[in-house]
């Protein structure tokens, strides 16, 4: 959590390495070769917290949907050093070429990765984007996610932040889908996030449907549920650093370690 003056400093110096690394990062959709996603300059949202982590997320947008998440972060090792991480899940629905992270490390994604799921119930999409918004907002409250903390403490219901990190509508109407909205998930222990939803208005059997997808942003155990009944849940992953093929749609790892003088000047 950022405190004071010099705390302010160093993350934004922080940030010059994060955004760097986010424009470096080439995704490509593979069934044309030619789709590279692309990224905004800025994160859509920025998290600190305690023990020095903090970190920016990013998406990364294609062909009239969000295809990608990610964030780049650091924690501190010492006063003056940091060590980075990445932490990334595919949102893609349809297969990605594989992403060179860097000299020694490739991400290959499976192709069974990214399914849309119908929101059983769901009310038909509007045709205003306004008012799609507002469905959008209402149909990811009905979702309640929950967590294993510790091997202890459960909690049972992480907070979802009220302003989304993204959308992307179509206006023009020319694809698969027309609208789409991230959400994100925090625990009660602070603003990093614990899991991501991707609510979109998609073309379906000849009409528009609202679908979702859930992507975890944690190693613990986690899981959701809509009306009292679970409908997703994800074991906890063994904590350690993937290997140079991450061949999973979900990985954390860390990358380097540095010091403030190394990681060049502050974003202007």
């Amino acid at each position: 959590m950022v405190t004071n003056e010099r705390d302010g400093a160093v993350l934004t110096r922080l940030q010059t390495a994060y955004r760097k690394q986010s424009r470096e990062l080439r995704f490509v959709l593979a069934e044309d070769n030619s789709t590279v996603l692309k990224v905004e300059p800025k994160p859509v949202f920025t998290w600190t917290s305690l023990g020095g982590w903090s970190g920016d997320v990013f998406v990364w947008t294609g062909k009239g949907r969000i295809q990608m998440v990610g964030c780049i972060g650091s924690h501190h090792v010492n006063e003056s050093t940091f060590e980075f991480f990445q932490e990334f899940h595919s949102l893609a629905d349809a297969s990605l070429n594989e992403v060179q992270l860097n000299d020694a490390v490739t991400w290959k994604i499976s192709d069974d990765t990214g399914v849309a799921h119908l929101i059983p119930g769901a009310p038909q999409p509007a045709a205003n984007a306004t008012l799609r918004m507002v469905q959008m907002r209402s149909l990811a409250r009905s979702f309640k996610l929950g967590m294993q903390v510790t091997t202890e403490a459960v909690e049972q219901e992480l907070r979802m932040l009220s302003q989304p990190l993204a959308r992307v509508s179509d206006a023009a109407e020319s694809g698969d889908v027309i609208d789409g909205t991230l959400f994100t998930f925090v625990s009660s222990a602070g603003t990093d996030p614990e899991a991501f939803l991707l609510i979109e208005a998609r073309k379906s059997a000849g009409r528009l449907a609202w679908t979702y997808m859930v992507a975890r942003f944690t190693t613990r155990e986690i899981w959701m549920s809509r009306g009292g009944h679970e409908v997703w849940r994800a074991p906890a992953i063994e904590f350690t650093n993937p290997g140079s093929q991450i061949k999973d749609a979900y990985f954390y790892r860390p990358t380097f370690t540095a010091t403030l003088d190394e990681i060049g000047a502050p974003v202007k």
